[in-house]
Parts: C-alpha cells; structure tokens; sequence
C-alpha cells in the first residue's frame, strides 16, 4: 500500500497520448512537481518523498510516457525532451498551477533542466538528482564498449545495454542495471521494485526511448543550460556505479557540473548511488527541504 493515497489523480492528452498524474497536499501553496525520468519507472520511484514533501507542499507526481498508467507509443519522437517538456506544461496547466519546483532524477533532470529553461515564468526552482545531461559528462568508456544495435556474442554486463538483449530477456537487463543503480547493501527491497517498474513496460517501448531525438551539440545543450533562471540545485551520490553519469567520487564530473551550472548549488551525499532518492531517501529529503525553504 501507498503511504499515502493521492488526493486527486487524472491525465493530461496531448497528441491523442496520454500521461497520467496524481496531487497530494492540494491545501499547501507551494506546488512541487515530480517529472518522470526514463520509461524504466513510473512516478512511484518517489514513493518516499511523496509522503513527506506533501506535509508542507502540493506534489504532483507523473508517469511519464511509456510506463506506469501512461500511453506507450512506438514512434522515437514521441519520447524527445521536448514531448516530456510539453506534458509537464499541459499537467501544470490542468492542475490550474502558476508556478512550481520542479524535480526529475537522472534523463528526469535533463527534463527539468529544459522545462526550466523553457518556461522561466512557470519554474520556482529545478532539482536534479545525478542528471544525465550529454555533451556536458563525457561518455563512460564502459558504456561506449558495446554496440546497441548490433547483435552480440556476449550476454552479460554492459552488453546487455543492446536492443537485441532487451528483446530476448528485458528481466535480465533490469536485473543486472538496478544493481548499477543501486549499489547499497541494504538496497535489495528498491532494486526488486525497480525491477518490478521495468517490467511494467516493455521491450519495444524501451527500444523507442533509446533512439528518441536528443541535444545534437554541447552549443546547444550549454544554451539551454544558460535559460536557466531560477534557484537550481544538484543532489549527487558519491557511489554511482561505473556507467552513470553524476558521481561525485569523479571530480572531472563535478567540475563539468559547475562549469555548466555556475549558479547552481550541489549537496553531496555519501553513501548513495546513482538513485539518491532511494538510497538516501532522508539525506535527499533534508536536501529538498532546506532548499524549498
């Protein structure tokens, strides 16, 4: 059971696609908004913060495209940046919401990072939990070893970052990528749920994700970037697995960061992962806190 149910819960259509929401705390002013990140979860990968951020502040949380009690279209360009920035706008826009703080973890970050730049009269402040931003992290050499159109001879590790893999086994490929993103001993119960949340979509809808159209050039992705204005704030783990991006035991990635994002803040907290939320769900809530206050 949730520990606590939503007060409201609706979608917005766009397109003839539908993405789903639910509002918790419709009493409290401050409206934060929970954005989705890659089509492996759906919103309850925030099934922490929900509970807590929603003492004090409206949260609205979304499934994104592709997963959860969304729409799952097949076609690459239904799942670009700007699709998910589109929604975003459409939810707050239903939800009759002037302003909000927006947070997304990981590509989520990406995604807030460009509704905030895109739409500074309707962003309060954006959050990002170990973004994934390109052009900005160079490549992980372990990420960049396996092709991923190719078929392959092997069938573990990074080579299961393959279409022909997802397609064959999609519970292999989850299994073994929870595990990169939740490295913390006492992780096994959110890396059985993360598994759980990939498994909600599908192969072919994760296929179409991966070659969704993206920021071609660093130009581009450091004028977006420069849109941004609003307090902004980037939560990092100190134990993300070779192949992700945000790991502040890689000074060359902070560096990156704040070359980026000279205005931003960064909270470092120890002992987590890539999922900060997850592994650190208290230390991320303290963060979140202190920078809404």
């Amino acid at each position: 059971m949730r520990a606590r149910q939503p007060d409201r819960s609706s979608a917005v259509v766009r397109d003839g696609i539908a993405s789903a929401y639910d509002v918790y705390g419709d009493e409290h002013d401050t409206t934060v908004l929970l954005l989705p990140s890659w089509s492996i979860v759906h919103a309850m990968h925030w099934k922490f913060q929900i509970p807590v951020l929603a003492r004090r502040h409206r949260v609205i949380a979304m499934d994104g495209r592709g997963n959860g009690r969304s729409d799952r279209p097949n076609e690459p360009a239904a799942y670009s940046v700007e699709e998910y920035v589109a929604d975003a706008l459409a939810v707050l826009d239903e939800t009759d919401t002037e302003r909000a703080v927006v947070v997304g973890l990981s590509l989520g970050g990406q995604r807030a990072a460009a509704f905030a730049s895109a739409h500074p009269e309707r962003t309060l402040g954006a959050v990002m939990i170990g973004p994934s931003i390109p052009h900005i992290v160079s490549p992980f050499p372990i990420r960049m070893e396996y092709s991923f159109i190719d078929e392959l001879d092997v069938d573990e590790g990074w080579a299961l970052f393959n279409e022909h893999a997802w397609r064959r086994d999609l519970r292999k490929f989850a299994e073994f990528f929870w595990a990169q993103c939740l490295p913390e001993p006492h992780s096994t119960k959110p890396r059985e749920d993360a598994v759980g949340w990939m498994l909600e979509s599908d192969a072919e809808t994760l296929v179409a994700t991966a070659y969704a159209p993206g920021y071609t050039s660093r130009d581009e992705v450091v004028a977006m970037l420069k849109g941004i204005q609003c307090p902004t704030l980037v939560v990092l783990g100190d134990r993300s697995a070779a192949g992700f991006p945000a790991s502040i035991a890689d000074e060359t990635v902070i560096d990156e960061v704040r070359r980026a994002m000279p205005r931003a803040g960064i909270v470092q907290v120890r002992g987590a992962g890539h999922m900060v939320h997850l592994d650190r769900p208290e230390d991320f809530v303290a963060a979140v806190e202190s920078f809404l206050g």
